[in-house]
C-alpha cells in the first residue's frame, strides 16, 4: 500500500490519503478517522525523517512511503 502524505501546515497539519492529521492543543497527533497500521507506520517514519533533518517544511509537496 502507498501512503500519500502531504503536508498543510508545518509540523501541525498532514493529509494522509486524504485523511487530515493535526496536533491538538496539547501537542498529540489526531485524526477524526482510523490510520491503517500502515499509515500509522508510514506517518511516524516521516515526522521522524524532518526531526532528524531539522527540515523547514515541505511547501505542500505530497510525499510516498511504500
Amino acid at each position: 500500500m502507498i501512503v500519500e502524505i502531504k503536508e498543510i501546515e508545518h509540523q501541525e497539519k498532514y493529509e494522509i490519503n486524504e485523511k487530515l492529521v493535526y496536533k491538538d492543543q496539547f501537542g498529540n497527533w489526531q485524526c477524526q478517522c482510523e490510520l491503517s497500521r500502515t499509515e500509522k507506520e508510514a506517518f511516524k517514519k516521516f515526522a521522524k525523517s524532518w526531526e532528524d533533518n531539522n527540515r523547514e517544511g515541505f511547501n505542500g509537496e505530497a510525499h510516498n512511503f511504500h
